[in-house]
């Protein structure tokens, strides 16, 4: 097995500052990144990102030898600009495409000419009278005399579409698009079960991945145009496998499968031989690239694959996440220069997002779980460092609170890893505590900077978050260990990280709150019927209140979603009496302490009617919640306004049920 090259914090613990930090506006953690998805071009000339300021969001080019910017408003979108959801890369040195909402994707030269929408509501509809085409983005792009074309997903009928254009796409065919002209062809038809393609470093469709009720297979051709054959070992019955990418010789499939500790890791999968071999990289406690999931911090991606730009296939790294976010580097001159950036940027997480086709100049994003992140250029040759741009230039970092990895025991015996953030200068003994619940349930917690932790700890509130069963990252095993959990051993989990952090003196028992979105919101919910006398009020941001509505609904909109959902949580039909124990609107009798609930009106993930539902039982029980509801937002709150009073409800919230002081 390799051993990693690891970066990362040196520090589980950190220390609180000595001073208690200043009381900072809302405004601070309600506004997204002025500055995100930074990307370096090819020949290491040009960086591209997105600038979102006072609601104009913008492409800017920026030259960095002249500094001169070409700045390109994006046009405005029939959804609002989700920052998780941001396309954006270089097709080669002059071009680059870029997609930041479900507008579609477009490409502009690096000096702001030949704009051309390709995809979406963006296409020009003139060019020929076409259906509006939607794509998931780029899996190949040419080089040389082909440079400016490229191939993308392409759906021709959206898997569903309903109120806020919030769209699931499914089983892609393969278009090859060029980017100048807007001119397409398919060039693979999906049959229909075909969840998704690999191209092989010459961009011939070489790899696909089969799925049949719950099962899949891989299929593979040995010739560009030859016929599609099972690969052994990775057929209907066998271990569940999921190829990740071909190797530049094409004779390496890169599969992402579970290792002897049933844990996912990466295997080399013999096209000649179809035998796997030892694994490429794997961990005994943590998976590298999780089946489900794969997570992101200040925009990073966490886990997945590193290939090198310019000779597809040639793997260059790992970035995968144990407690820390982590970087295994198997070039040794990326692996030398991670070693430099760790000695000049210390105590931090130093990624290094893009690279020069010759490996001199390196885009950094040096980040921390108080710091959103700041771009470096790094010049490998001049052994220079530039300072770019803050992320987030208001935020400073010596005001906010460090995250630190923590670990105990559920009440049956379960290891469980949480992080823990105290408030700065307030010590660490006797706090007010939030559990804060992430999403999901198949999600999970990750060290990096979060605006909903550092508000809180900037109000005086220690916060924990428990990657509790069912959380990926951790093993196939308590993954599954969630599954029809939900509502029991699942909100357990949660419950004994607290009193875990009462037990050690962090809490004081006596002020206990508890918060979360979308799944987390439903644990709020649950633990407020569940633990009445633990926790002194709840937040529910777009959570979920009655599962039966809620798994029927969405088998409604996405037929293909209902046997996840009856894995994850159960059947509406045959568990109903179960399903209708751990929902939070048959449980409002139980519900003592305060509720703030706060949904978005058109969220499409979680209906608006689960809130609704809600309030009402609330208000005939004479318990009536405080209660906030937006128009124009989906499923959690995008738009700058609402988000500035989102905080400001949270704020005087807590303040009236449960003071930090």
């Amino acid at each position: 097995m390799f051993r990693p090259f690891l970066t990362g914090p040196a520090l589980w613990f950190l220390a609180a500052s000595a001073l208690a930090a200043e009381r900072l506006p809302v405004d601070d953690f309600a506004h997204f990144a002025a500055f995100s998805s930074m990307t370096l071009s090819p020949d290491g000339r040009t960086v591209a990102y997105v600038q979102n300021l006072k609601g104009v969001q913008e492409i800017v080019l920026r030259n960095l030898e002249t500094n001169k910017n070409v700045r390109l408003e994006v046009p405005p979108s029939r959804a609002p600009w989700i920052p998780q959801a941001t396309r954006i890369g270089w097709l080669n040195s002059q071009r680059l495409i870029f997609s930041l909402a479900e507008g579609g994707f477009s490409a502009v030269d690096r000096d702001g000419t030949r704009l051309r929408g390709l995809t979406g509501f963006y296409r020009d509809k003139g060019q020929s009278g076409e259906a509006e085409i939607q794509s998931s983005g780029v899996i190949h792009s040419f080089r040389g005399a082909d440079e400016q074309s490229v191939l993308m997903t392409e759906y021709r009928s959206p898997g569903a579409r309903y109120p806020g254009e919030f769209q699931v796409l499914n089983t892609p065919h393969v278009m090859r698009m060029q980017t100048r002209t807007g001119a397409w062809a398919r060039i693979e038809q999906n049959p229909g079960n075909v969840e998704y393609w690999l191209p092989d470093s010459n961009g011939a469709i070489r790899v696909a991945l089969e799925t049949k009720l719950g099962t899949a297979r891989t299929i593979f051709r040995a010739e560009p145009n030859g016929p599609w054959t099972p690969l052994p070992g990775m057929d209907w019955n066998d271990t569940v496998n999921r190829p990740l990418a071909l190797s530049a010789d094409h004779r390496t499939l890169y599969v992402n499968r579970l290792s002897d500790q049933r844990r996912w890791a990466v295997y080399p999968y013999d096209l000649i031989q179809h035998t796997f071999g030892e694994p490429v990289i794997a961990h005994e406690l943590f998976d590298i690239i999780p089946n489900d999931w794969r997570s992101f911090a200040n925009g990073i991606p966490l886990q997945g694959l590193v290939f090198a730009r310019d000779r597809p296939g040639e793997l260059l790294g790992a970035h995968f996440m144990t407690e820390f976010p982590r970087t295994v580097w198997f070039d040794p001159g990326l692996e030398q220069a991670q070693a430099a950036l760790k000695e000049a940027l210390p105590g931090r997480i130093n990624s290094i997002i893009s690279i020069s086709d010759n490996r001199r100049r390196l885009l950094v994003q040096s980040w921390s779980s108080a710091d959103p992140g700041t771009y470096y250029l790094f010049d490998t040759e001049a052994k220079t460092l530039a300072r770019l741009l803050a992320c987030m230039p208001w935020i400073d970092p010596a005001k906010m609170a460090e995250a630190s990895a923590v670990r105990f025991k559920a009440r049956d015996g379960t290891p469980l890893q949480a992080y823990l953030t105290l408030p700065p200068g307030r010590g660490g003994k006797n706090l007010p505590l939030v559990a804060l619940v992430h999403g999901g349930p198949h999600t999970r917690d990750v060290w990096g900077y979060d605006p909903d932790v550092q508000f809180l700890a900037n109000r005086g509130y220690a916060v924990l978050q428990v990657n509790y069963r069912g959380s990926v990252g951790f093993g196939d095993a308590f993954q599954k260990m969630g599954r029809r959990n939900v509502g029991g051993t699942v909100q357990h989990d949660i419950t004994d990280g607290v009193r875990w952090a009462i037990q050690q003196g962090i809490a004081d028992g006596r002020r206990v709150g508890i918060m979360g979105g979308s799944f987390g919101g439903y644990s709020a919910l649950m633990g407020l019927a569940l633990e009445p006398d633990l926790y002194r009020c709840g937040i529910s941001i777009a959570g979920v209140t009655d599962w039966i509505e809620l798994i029927k609904d969405k088998a409604e909109m996405f037929p293909r979603s209902f046997g996840f959902n009856v894995t994850l949580v159960g059947d509406p039909v045959k568990d109903e009496a179960q399903l209708r124990a751990i929902s939070p609107v048959n449980l409002v009798d139980r519900m003592q302490a305060p509720l703030l609930i706060i949904h978005g009106r058109d969220d499409p993930a979680v209906p608006f009617s689960q809130a609704r539902s809600l309030v009402t039982a609330l208000e005939k029980a004479g318990k009536p919640p405080e209660f906030m509801a937006k128009y124009n937002e989906q499923h959690g709150l995008l738009d700058y306004r609402n988000r500035v009073e989102m905080y400001q409800r949270i704020d005087a919230f807590l303040a009236k049920h449960f003071p930090a002081e």
